[in-house]
């Protein structure tokens, strides 16, 4: 397993990077954070804080805004395995620089505690499980992470060996916790090999820790694969569904149009029969007319008729009377 395992686009899921996109943007914070803090121990204490101190917490603060800028430019293409892997190169990078900040930090440890070995080995162990476990939503490998330990102790050690040999800036401790790492080395070294012991208890302990957050991250995983090829079925689903509506509604328009057209042509008939038959009976009722015309003329004739039949039959018995 490489130090730096490069996961493949399409198992890097927008949790994770919305996970490492959280730390780093809390690191963007903490870092001018710093700053301020530093500047503030180096004006108000003794402490022969380098300017190349600030210079160190610049550079990783533009790393960090770096890391961010281009998290943020290829999260949603296939690039963002190497956003990632930047991102991870420069917490490597950042594990190491530390050790410089840490250099003139030692007399206030040891001012204050009589030791900055067990300060700087927690901080350490627990600053590399977060960051590595952290940055990508715990998608790196853990030979990424047992590196990140592994580096991270060899880090304590170097401190432990300025501290025994005195390799630190100059600084006046009190007397009754100054010295105690110089002079007795056997304790020292005791503490030493006990801290290793601690680091590989604490290294089984985050690597369980992130062992199941591993574990559940590919679950999820695995249960966001089923749901996009679920997605992409129905999305075929409802394609061809969409194709064939689409098909029966040209279909449908043309029988429409077809019956639409008959029935104009049926509708233009019928208004033709219509006028033809008005016509007819408009012919009808004229030729009614015009007979009962005739009738009435006729009836009123034979009234005629009648009349003048009888009024020859009067003349006809008046004159037969005048013969006799």
């Amino acid at each position: 397993m490489g130090l730096i395992s490069r996961p493949s686009p399409k198992n890097i899921l927008a949790e994770q990077v919305q996970d490492t996109l959280g730390i780093i943007k809390t690191r963007a914070m903490l870092f001018p954070a710093a700053v301020v803090l530093f500047m503030a121990i180096k004006a108000i204490t003794p402490l022969p804080i380098s300017n190349l101190v600030f210079v160190v917490f610049g550079y990783f603060w533009v790393t960090t805004l770096l890391a961010w800028f281009l998290i943020e430019k290829w999260k949603n293409t296939p690039r963002i395995a190497t956003a990632l892997d930047i991102g991870k190169g420069l917490f490597l990078i950042e594990i190491v620089l530390g050790l410089f900040i840490i250099y003139y930090l030692i007399p206030a440890f040891v001012y204050l505690f009589g030791s900055s070995i067990w300060l700087v080995f927690f901080f350490y162990t627990f600053y590399s499980s977060a960051g590595t476990g952290g940055m990508a939503g715990y998608s790196y490998s853990r030979g990424f992470i047992n590196s990140c330990f592994v580096l991270s102790c060899l880090c304590c050690g170097i401190v432990f060996f300025w501290e025994c040999f005195g390799v630190a800036p100059t600084y006046e401790p009190l007397p009754f916790i100054a010295g105690f790492f110089y002079q007795r080395p056997i304790p020292s070294l005791v503490l030493f090999m006990s801290l290793i012991g601690v680091f590989f208890i604490a290294r089984g302990f985050n690597s369980n820790i992130w062992e199941k957050f591993r574990r559940v991250n590919e679950r999820v995983g695995q249960k966001t694969e089923e749901l996009r090829e679920l997605n992409q079925k129905l999305e075929e689903k409802v394609g061809e569904r969409t194709r064939e509506l689409e098909d029966a509604k040209a279909v449908l328009e043309i029988k429409v149009e077809a019956r639409t057209r008959e029935l104009r042509e049926l509708a233009e008939g019928l208004e033709d029969e219509v006028k033809r038959r008005t016509k007819e009976v408009y012919e009808k009722m004229e030729d009614l007319e015009r007979f009962q015309r005739l009738a009435v003329g006729r009836e009123m004739k034979m009234i005629e008729l009648k009349k003048e039949i009888e009024r020859l039959k009067k003349e006809l018995e008046k004159y037969k009377g005048q013969r006799r």
